[in-house]
């Protein structure tokens, strides 16, 4: 499974590659963030959660379709991929070691990433993004009730204000 990016493959051609067919587009996704913006800010398990979410909005607000191969999941802690939160919970709230190769993203692809972390990157830091996430009538705040549990993807209508502002 490969990430959708308007119709285009998000790997270059010659991605048809056996070893990479049990990478999710999550994992995929999450490496090449990490290979390209943890060099100048580390990043950590819960706000690599925020950038996968806030991408998926960006990407949600063109298409209104998933970007993920895998639901977002709701708990305490905010919005999350379960299966990244899980392969980087080692790191608790240190920056996660960036991956020595970042995968090939189309170019199409990068574009989106990039537009979505020009909007991202100025209030990772500062709170915004969390305190967004939990503000009233977002996705997290309609849709958590105090259990854990899946977010349909049409929820995310709730938070396109995010990319409004």
């Amino acid at each position: 499974m490969h990430l959708k990016d308007f119709d285009y493959r998000i790997w270059d051609e010659g991605d048809n590659d056996p070893s990479c067919s049990s990478i999710s587009n999550s994992e995929i996704l999450a490496e090449y963030v990490l290979c390209k913006y943890s060099w100048k800010y580390g990043i950590s398990n819960l706000k690599l959660q925020e950038i996968l979410y806030f991408i998926a909005l960006a990407y949600f607000k063109r298409t209104k379709e998933s970007l993920y191969d895998e639901p977002f999941w709701l708990d305490g802690a905010g919005i999350m991929l379960k299966s990244i939160y899980e392969k980087y919970m080692g790191h608790a709230a240190r920056p996660i070691a960036i991956p020595k190769v970042e995968p090939t993203m189309h170019p199409k692809a990068t574009k989106l990433i990039s537009i979505a972390m020009d909007k991202i990157f100025p209030n990772l830091y500062n709170g915004k993004l969390t305190n967004f996430i939990g503000r009233e009538g977002g996705a997290w705040d309609t849709y958590y009730y105090g259990m854990k549990r899946n977010l349909p993807v049409n929820a995310l209508e709730l938070d396109l204000i995010f990319f409004d502002e």
